[in-house]
């Protein structure tokens, strides 16, 4: 662990508030999944991701596909939290002409690498940037395509297939109808067909700091 568990869960709490109140703002837009993610995202920009917020076109810099493009306020709450935009930013979440719209429109300058609109795109985006990366590397010999590291929204990790290539995914329980506890046992029976499917493992972990940390941390060293 790099940071405190209190400042991290305080950090995660910031971007929870942001993300609801961008929603209850704009009275539209889905604050769950924005909120449920918060804890992921911000381990990934304070401990993980390697970036320049200087320099945020920076080549080798490693790079998050967001695939559900309606969890955009967790993205824009972090990248907030990093300079990249204002509060005057998220107050104009969905409204015309805004720099946050409901889904996210690629702009690298301000960290957004992929629009997102319709599910699995993200991930289908992430894929096809491992591939370019180690294509680069594959062609220039440059050491930094082969270093970066690309982190996308997925139901399992998929590196023995692309080096470099992160997947996650996390579960709640919750789902908008239905009987309680209906919800974990469906995700949990379609995430193991899916990972059987694919041939990968599938690796149940802690939604929360430090658990995630120490998720991120095995993984880059296999």
């Amino acid at each position: 662990m790099v940071h405190s568990t209190d400042l991290m869960n305080s950090a995660a709490d910031n971007i929870r508030v942001l993300a609801a109140s961008m929603v209850e703002r704009a009275k539209s837009g889905h604050p769950g999944g924005a909120m449920g993610g918060a804890d992921f995202i911000n381990v990934l920009y304070s401990e993980f991701l390697r970036f320049d917020p200087d320099h945020a076109t920076w080549r080798c810099r490693d790079r998050f596909y967001l695939d559900p493009g309606h969890m955009s306020p967790m993205l824009y709450a972090q990248l907030a939290l990093i300079g990249n935009y204002s509060i005057d930013d998220l107050k104009s979440f969905r409204q015309w002409g805004s720099p946050t719209p409901g889904h996210p429109e690629r702009c690298p300058e301000r960290g957004i690498e992929n629009t997102s609109g319709p599910l699995g795109q993200g991930h289908t985006y992430a894929v096809g940037a491992a591939i370019a990366a180690k294509a680069l590397y594959a062609r220039t010999g440059n050491p930094g395509f082969n270093e970066e590291k690309i982190y996308g929204s997925t139901p399992a990790k998929v590196e023995k297939v692309l080096r470099g290539f992160q997947a996650v995914d996390r579960n709640f329980g919750v789902i908008l109808s239905g009987r309680k506890g209906i919800g974990k046992s469906l995700f949990a029976r379609q995430l193991a067909v899916r990972a059987k499917d694919y041939n990968l493992p599938l690796i149940l972990v802690s939604c929360y700091y430090p658990g995630i940390a120490d998720f991120l941390s095995s993984i880059q060293q296999e």
